[in-house]
């Protein structure tokens, strides 16, 4: 006959909610070193395999606390006419961390290359911001920006939302423009000749009213808006990496993650008896 200890463990902890649960009290607590957390990766959601996510701002998809390290989001989204499938998802920054970057892995588009989209974010666990008519400004948004392929591997995205709330010239987006449109291929100008132009213009496109905030993004729930204008779908690969605020504990120790995990479920598992 199976322990039922481990039964009971099987069925309450996946490897993702040890690691959502035990690492951030690993790193508060000293258990699990900071170098440890980052070599770590959590799949928060993959729309390849764990469906779409939410097309509404108003029940965006709940993805609970972010662990520390690296989060990975893999998304399909576009606002065309077609088949129109935005992307809203709700993401919590546990006590005493903070978000340190957001990395871009990969971007794909298909049927047709496209190089941009836009990505915003909204304080709280719902996004109700709408777009003005004349799109004359953010008023209710915490930070916005356009998203496309020169970004990827650069640390270029959360720092593009901390500084919505200024002109590309006065946050120095405007040379994030310059030196990305430099970088197309021989074969994308050839298909694409347009590409730095376009990218150079986005710049035109700014409008007044995000709150902006400094980085890192401390702690809180915040939801995110990915959009793409066309029928044509953008997948992107997105890393959200947490960390700890200077001052929380971080010395290494040999305790394992999932040693703790375990020792969390037994805790829970003893409660559960006494009571």
């Amino acid at each position: 006959m199976s322990n039922p200890i481990y039964a009971v463990l099987a069925r309450v902890f996946t490897w993702q909610r040890i690691a959502l649960v035990a690492l951030p009290l690993g790193l508060s607590f000293g258990l699990v070193s900071q170098a440890q957390a980052a070599s770590l990766t959590t799949s928060l959601w993959n729309e390849s395999t764990d469906g779409d996510l939410s097309d509404s701002g108003l029940t965006p998809t709940q993805l609970g606390p972010l662990a520390a390290g690296s989060n990975r989001l893999k998304a399909t989204f576009n606002a065309g006419e077609l088949n129109p499938s935005p992307d809203y998802f709700t993401l919590e920054i546990p006590d005493g961390f903070a978000l340190t970057d957001i990395v871009m892995p990969e971007w794909k588009a298909a049927p047709t290359f496209e190089d941009i989209a836009f990505f915003a974010v909204q304080t709280g666990d719902v996004f109700d911001f709408v777009v003005p008519e004349d799109r004359s400004n953010a008023n209710g948004l915490l930070g916005w920006t356009h998203l496309r392929s020169t970004q990827v591997g650069s640390s270029k995205v959360l720092t593009e939302l901390a500084r919505s709330n200024q002109s590309p010239a006065e946050a120095g987006v405007d040379a994030f423009y310059n030196e990305e449109a430099e970088t197309y291929s021989p074969q994308q100008l050839v298909e694409f000749p347009e590409l730095p132009d376009n990218l150079r213009a986005l710049s035109e496109q700014w409008v007044p009213g995000a709150t902006g905030f400094e980085e890192p993004l401390g702690a809180g729930k915040y939801t995110f808006w990915l959009r793409q204008g066309s029928d044509t779908n953008i997948t992107t690969d997105l890393d959200f990496q947490i960390g700890a605020l200077d001052g929380a504990k971080s010395t290494p120790e040999p305790l394992s993650i999932v040693a703790l995990g375990l020792m969390s479920g037994a805790g829970l598992l003893l409660q559960r008896r006494r009571a």
